[in-house]
């Protein structure tokens, strides 16, 4: 299989960048020194039983695009006896072993712990769009997605480690809001359930009501998130788009 072209070389931590590692889809990594965290975000990592004050980095890692799914796809058919293969958390599974099999490889003395995803004890908020504000990636749209000029809304996040290593601590990448400069916002004109406005209200009960309706037309996707123009060619397949949506639906109010 041919290889997909690395469009997100800015969002890549150098050390994660050299291993090629975007190539399994896990093509965002920013790493920060836990010390230098605002308060905010590290309160609730202090609230947990985790010591984080034991961890001196953070690291954040996202995936953007296609590649992530077409990498767990890939891996399915080359291990059918593997665990992945029958998953019900197949993302999350597979992001966190590419991360142990890159730090078994590549950081063998590094204590760490994978903190997120949420669906693995310690259960508690994290408020990983702040982190990825702090690093650069993430601004807010009206459909409350995280959105940036490179990927559209086609990136989320897969894991957040607590890590006793010695990785260089990266640079904020700085870009702006490309919902700052469109005008016609069709996100807000397409949504069912009219649960958004132009001017950045988000009514969250409005838009769960909708999805948990039996017709709805938002059950497994959002039709606002996809009539986005940002980035459009990095856009999810029909089934990756289905997969979280179907998912996420299991969790609302």
């Amino acid at each position: 299989m041919q290889q997909p072209l690395n469009t997100f070389e800015h969002f890549q931590h150098p050390a994660f960048a050299a291993d090629g590692w975007h190539k399994n889809g896990l093509n965002m990594q920013h790493v920060f020194d836990r010390a230098a965290l605002p308060e905010n975000l590290l309160q609730p990592l202090a609230q947990s039983t985790l010591n984080a004050n034991d961890y001196n980095q953070v690291i954040l890692i996202a995936s953007a695009g296609k590649t992530l799914w077409r990498a767990i796809h890939d891996h399915s058919n080359e291990y059918e006896k593997d665990s992945l293969a029958s998953s019900d958390h197949p993302v999350d599974e597979f992001s966190q072993q590419q991360f142990n099999q890159y730090m078994s490889k590549h950081a063998t003395d590094a204590d760490y712990k994978i903190i997120y995803p949420k669906h693995q004890p310690p259960f508690f908020h994290l408020n990983l769009q702040s982190f990825g504000e702090l690093a650069g990636w993430h601004h807010s749209s009206p459909f409350k997605v995280g959105i940036n000029s490179d990927a559209g809304s086609w990136f989320a996040y897969r894991l957040l480690v607590l890590a006793n290593s010695s990785f260089e601590p990266s640079t904020p990448v700085h870009t702006t809001s490309p919902c700052k400069t469109c005008i016609e916002k069709p996100c807000v004109s397409i949504c069912p359930a009219k649960a958004l406005t132009k001017q950045g209200d988000y009514d969250w009960q409005s838009c769960f009501a909708y999805r948990k309706q039996t017709d709805s037309l938002c059950r497994d996707r959002c039709l606002a998130r996809m009539a986005c123009p940002i980035a459009k060619q990095h856009q999810y397949s029909e089934q990756q788009i289905q997969y979280h949506y179907n998912l996420s639906r299991k969790h609302l109010r």
